[in-house]
C-alpha cells in the first residue's frame, strides 16, 4: 500500500494522510502496482470467500423454500444472490450436458438436411420410367413398332445426355426453388442464392444455414445447448408474470416470485448436474425405478418449496401448482422455438 498518497486512484477522492482504503468506495489506497503477494493473496481471498458463501447457500437449497424466506427477512450478505446461485448452477448443469452430449454424438451419424438439400428429386432413371407413362398414352396413335422406336430413341438420349437435370426442390419462407443437384458440387452458397435469384434476407439466411446444417449437424447440437441458459433466462421471468397473475391477491411484488423461481430452478439444475456427473463420469448405472424416484423427489421438492413460501392450504398449494406446470409445459415450448430459431440463424 502507498499509504503517502492522498488521492484515492478509483475514485479521485481525498483521503485523510496514512489512510489504507478510500473512506469513499472502499479501495485499498495504492500507487496502481500490485506485488505479486498480494495478488496471489486477493485471489485466494475472493475464491475461498465465494466458495464458502455458495457452499452455504448449496446447502440451503436442499431445505425448500428456506432461502425464498431468508432472502425475504433480509439476509441478502450470508447468502449468494438468486441470480449468481441460479447461474452457477445454470452454468455448471450446461457444461456437463455439453461434454456428455459431445461424447455420445461424436461417432454418430446425424442428419441435419432439414431442406432436403442436395437430394435428388428427379434423375435420368426417373425420367426414362416416365416413357412407360408416355407409351401408355399414345397407344392406338402409333403403329407399336414406330412408338417403341421412338421410346428408346428418347430413352438413348436421355443417357447419351451430359446435363444433369436432377434438381433439389427447396421451400423456402418467399418462394420455392428448384435447384440442379450439381451447383451443390460445382458452386458456393453465394453463388447459388445469386443464380437462383433467392428472394429477401431471411430466406438467404435460411438457405445458408440450412446448407451449413447439412454440412455439419453437430455444431447446432452444441450451439443450442449453449444458448439453453439463456432460454431459462427467459422462461423464469416468464413464468414470474404468471406467478404474478396466480397470486395477484396476495398482493406479491413481482420481484418475489421471480427469485422463488431463481432457487428452484437452480436446485434443479445442481441436483441435474450431480446426476449427471454420476452417471456418465462415475458411470453410476441408474435403472428406471431409481430415474422415477429421483423425479418424485423433484416433484415433492417443488411442492413443499410452494407450501413453505406461499403458506396456503394445501388443497390451494395442489391446486396452483397444476395449473402452473400446465403454463410452464407451454411457456417452455415456446422458449425452446424461439432460441431453437435464434441457434440454427447464428449458428
Amino acid at each position: 500500500m502507498n499509504t503517502e498518497n492522498t488521492t484515492c486512484r478509483n475514485c479521485q477522492t481525498e483521503m485523510p494522510k496514512h489512510s489504507l482504503y478510500c473512506p469513499k468506495c472502499s479501495q485499498k489506497n495504492t500507487d496502481g502496482r500490485i506485488p505479486i503477494l498480494s495478488f496471489v493473496k486477493d485471489l485466494l481471498e475472493n475464491i475461498f470467500s465465494l466458495d464458502s458463501k455458495i457452499f452455504k447457500t448449496s446447502l440451503g437449497l436442499f431445505i425448500p423454500g428456506k432461502l425464498t424466506n431468508k432472502f425475504f427477512q433480509g439476509k441478502h450478505k450470508s447468502f449468494a444472490t438468486p441470480s449468481r446461485l441460479f447461474l452457477a448452477s445454470a452454468l455448471l448443469f450446461f457444461a456437463v450436458m455439453s461434454v456428455v452430449v459431445q461424447d455420445e454424438i461424436k461417432d454418430e451419424k446425424i442428419t441435419g438436411n432439414v431442406f432436403g438439400i442436395g437430394e435428388t428429386t428427379k434423375n435420368k432413371i426417373e425420367q426414362i420410367a416416365q416413357l412407360d407413362e408416355v407409351k401408355v398414352a399414345l397407344e392406338g396413335k402409333f403403329s407399336e413398332e414406330l412408338l417403341q422406336a421412338m421410346l428408346d430413341s428418347a430413352a438413348t438420349e436421355i443417357q447419351k445426355s451430359n446435363i444433369d437435370t436432377s434438381f433439389s426442390a427447396i421451400e423456402l419462407w418467399n418462394g420455392n426453388y428448384k435447384i440442379l443437384t450439381s451447383d451443390f458440387k460445382e458452386l458456393s452458397v453465394d453463388s447459388i442464392i445469386q443464380k437462383y435469384k433467392v428472394k429477401g434476407l431471411l430466406d438467404q439466411m435460411i438457405f445458408k444455414q440450412g446448407y451449413k446444417l447439412k454440412e455439419d449437424p453437430k455444431s447446432l447440437v452444441i450451439k443450442l445447448i449453449g444458448n439453453l441458459t439463456w432460454m431459462m433466462l427467459l422462461l423464469i421471468p416468464s413464468m414470474a408474470l404468471i406467478f404474478k397473475l396466480l397470486y395477484i391477491r396476495r398482493k406479491q411484488f413481482y420481484v418475489e416470485h421471480l427469485v422463488f423461481l431463481f432457487h428452484i430452478h437452480a436446485f434443479m439444475l445442481l441436483v441435474g448436474g450431480l446426476f449427471l456427473v454420476l452417471k456418465y463420469f462415475f458411470e453410476i448405472e441408474f435403472d428406471n425405478d431409481v430415474q422415477l424416484g429421483f423425479f418424485g423427489i423433484l416433484v415433492l421438492y417443488t411442492l413443499f418449496a410452494f407450501k413453505n413460501v406461499y403458506r396456503q392450504s394445501w388443497r390451494k398449494t395442489l391446486f396452483k401448482l397444476f395449473l402452473i406446470l400446465i403454463a410452464y409445459f407451454f411457456v417452455l415450448i415456446i422458449c425452446v422455438a424461439i432460441i431453437s430459431t435464434v441457434s440454427f440463424l447464428l449458428f
